[in-house]
């Protein structure tokens, strides 16, 4: 978001952090926790407003009226800019105490009100890139469809400035493709002699690796919105797997190397499903709805598949589903009564791992959890991911000690972590994946623009 500078004769009394002013500073919104509070100007009945899970980049508009704000996709505006997932325009009614959904369907962020108050501007891919749209909101709260202002400017944020004469907008142009380091790693080793799989202008998000090292599959915008691609690492081809207008993320391939698995936005919420190589064949595994199913992964013998879920309440939750043979139809998921996310079955089958829901890493075997690198005695944080070392004695994870990002390896059977790869200085995503030869990278590449606009509004909108 943007920060503007005001003449101002006093100013507001301090509010709670990351607080929100209304015009004239007579009070203040602020977010904690997925709830959104409201406060008079020298923090009088303070109250409740709503709560939502992911909610976030509250604005509140400039005749006090209403605060709109995003549901969803909190990623973008924190760890990873410019993260594809879905989001939801909400506003909050300040007379009468209720909320309604104003837009949805792909991405809508970055809310900001125009001075007349009934104008709110947001960015949003409803017609492909990012771009500006506006929707006016009437006396009672009621909506029109929203319009389109900008085309192919792939926008990351806008605001207004508090006079309303001006509009500031981002524009950032995102390359992010696919890199390879051989295992075992060297000694000394940087992420600066990983060699490229993928190149051009595309973001890709997640990737896996065949077992053979002969096949790569991903998720790639080339074709307009994230699609499932494969790529032969033999000879080069690369063949379009899923064609579908919704997003389709988190591709990985089956033991025997003849399926792949992912999640798509293309019933509504994150589903899990699988295909055959060749795009054929689709099954949808999960439709927990209205909990969100996150990053599938096959078990060794290829007759499960672990994810974790997102419940509303922002929980997240294992879970597994199991068939009984190779092709054959998957059977409801059923919780494995763990809390934590991104799960991956050790390479002999025997043990589970797993982002536990305290930020650490546990192990699940014999149905006893073990923790194997507890945060609260550990100085390291971060989105870890923790991937099995083809071996099945180690453990990859992404943290920081405070100091730098690395790439650290545990023992599974307990010990100190230890960094083996520098990150700091590299737009990582989503850490890492492991295949018996590689680990694989998605590194980005960022630009960006800053543009300023004069408005000019309608006398009597």
């Amino acid at each position: 978001r943007s920060c503007w500078a005001t003449k101002t004769g006093s100013l507001p009394a301090p509010g709670p952090p990351g607080i929100v002013w209304a015009a004239r500073g007579s009070g203040y919104v602020y977010e904690r926790s997925d709830s959104l509070f409201v406060g008079g100007r020298l923090g009088e009945d303070e109250r409740l407003l709503t709560y939502h899970g992911g909610l976030h980049s509250a604005v509140w508009s400039p005749d006090g009226r209403w605060v709109a704000f995003v549901k969803g996709n909190t990623e973008t505006v924190s760890a990873s800019l410019a993260n594809r997932a879905p989001s939801e325009l909400w506003l909050v009614d300040l007379e009468r105490d209720g909320d309604r959904l104003l837009v949805k369907g792909g991405e809508n962020t970055s809310p900001a009100w125009l001075s007349d108050g009934r104008t709110l501007l947001f960015v949003s891919n409803r017609g492909g890139a990012r771009d500006l749209y506006a929707l006016r909101v009437d006396a009672a709260g009621g909506e029109a469809e929203p319009s389109r202002l900008t085309s192919g400017l792939t926008l990351h944020t806008v605001d207004v400035s508090p006079d309303g004469r001006l509009l500031v907008s981002s524009a950032m142009d995102l390359q992010r493709n696919v890199h390879a380091l051989p295992l075992p790693l060297t000694p000394g080793v940087t992420l600066a002699e990983a060699a490229p799989l993928t190149a051009g202008n595309q973001v890709v998000e997640n990737r896996g690796g065949s077992l053979d090292g002969r096949w790569l599959v991903f998720d790639s915008d080339l074709s307009g919105n994230q699609d499932i691609y494969l790529k032969s690492l033999v000879t080069g081809e690369v063949r379009q797997l899923t064609r579908d207008p919704a997003e389709d993320f988190a591709p990985q391939l089956s033991p025997d190397g003849g399926s792949v698995v992912w999640m798509s936005m293309r019933h509504g919420t994150r589903d899990i499903s699988v295909m055959n190589i060749d795009g054929t064949g689709m099954q949808r595994v999960s439709a927990l709805d209205p909990g969100e199913e996150y990053f599938p992964m096959f078990a060794p013998d290829g007759l499960s598949l672990v994810f974790h879920v997102r419940t509303e309440r922002n929980a997240e939750l294992v879970y597994e589903a199991r068939r009984t043979r190779p092709g054959g139809s998957w059977a409801e998921p059923t919780p494995l009564g763990i809390q934590g996310n991104r799960p991956m079955w050790s390479p002999d089958g025997s043990r589970l791992v797993f982002g536990d829901a305290q930020g650490g890493i546990s192990i699940l075997e014999d149905d006893t959890v073990r923790v194997l690198l507890d945060t609260i005695r550990s100085e390291l944080r971060g989105n870890m991911r923790p991937r099995w070392a083809p071996n099945g004695r180690a453990i990859y994870f992404c943290a920081s000690d405070g100091k730098e990002r690395s790439l650290y390896s545990i023992d599974a059977a307990g010990g100190q972590p230890q960094p083996v790869l520098p990150l700091d200085g590299y737009a990582l995503y989503e850490c890492t994946d492991v295949t018996p030869f590689q680990l694989l990278f998605s590194l980005s590449e960022f630009h960006s623009d800053l543009y300023l606009t004069r408005l000019e509004l309608p006398r009597n909108p």
